[in-house]
């Protein structure tokens, strides 16, 4: 049967010097080769993962965004896309007002003072500390609006109704793949919903912590789960 085997960018497939290992890209290659699909995760722009691609093709989608913006590499056009209502978009302007905010479109990040009603897919915010008071996001909660952390200080905002696991299941309803049929390798928490809701999920040593707690599998590297498909 036909895999989708969807993988975290950062801190699984590149490494310490930005690059993705020649193994990793062979095994990928032979998973590709049985008739399996490949996908990559990443909170950032797809133009920033598509770059890898140029030289040696691995890729056929790239779940960009949290969720909120697939691209399909193979018909090179967007498969699927969520943005923020500008209604929302307002209300976050003016809530954060005095924080440093970026606006991400399809293509490019827009600081927030140069924002010229553009489509919107994620917002990122920059918090002062890792204290700062967040009740602020309470107003936001209900407006059905997905909040994560990227990390201590940068808040992300997208569309409630998307996230990297419907993403995923976007791209196996497209192409008639059973969802036991994915297989997911995690290693950073904004895939947290994936690790969730994926039977077959695995953790890679330079997985987030809080990742462990609950991912089905466990072990050291994307190439060792590559190897076993």
């Amino acid at each position: 049967m036909k895999k989708l085997i969807v993988s975290s960018f950062y801190k699984c497939l590149i490494n310490k010097e930005e690059a993705i290992p020649v193994s990793t890209m062979l095994a990928i290659e032979n998973v590709r080769n049985k008739g399996n699909l490949f996908a990559v995760c990443t909170n950032n722009l797809y133009k920033d993962v598509l770059y890898y691609n140029k030289d040696f093709p691995f890729l056929d989608y790239i779940i960009s965004l949290n969720g909120s913006y697939i691209y399909d590499v193979k018909n090179e056009k967007c498969l699927y896309k969520k943005k923020i209502s500008k209604e929302l978009i307002e209300k976050i302007l003016s809530l954060f007002n005095n924080y440093e905010m970026y606006l991400i479109t399809d293509t490019k990040k827009i600081l927030s003072t140069a924002y010229n009603n553009e489509e919107v897919y994620k917002i990122e915010i920059t918090l002062p500390n890792k204290k700062t008071d967040l009740t602020i996001l309470n107003n936001l909660k209900i407006n059905k609006l997905l909040i994560k952390k990227a990390n201590k200080f940068i808040l992300e905002i997208t569309s409630g109704l998307c996230d990297n696991f419907k993403a995923t299941k976007k791209i196996t309803t497209t192409k008639n793949i059973d969802m036991k049929d994915v297989i997911v390798i995690a290693a950073n928490e904004s895939e947290i919903d994936l690790v969730k809701n994926i039977s077959t999920s695995f953790i890679i040593k330079t997985s987030a912590k809080i990742l462990k707690d609950f991912a089905k599998h466990s072990t050291l590297s994307i190439e060792n789960v590559l190897k076993k498909i």
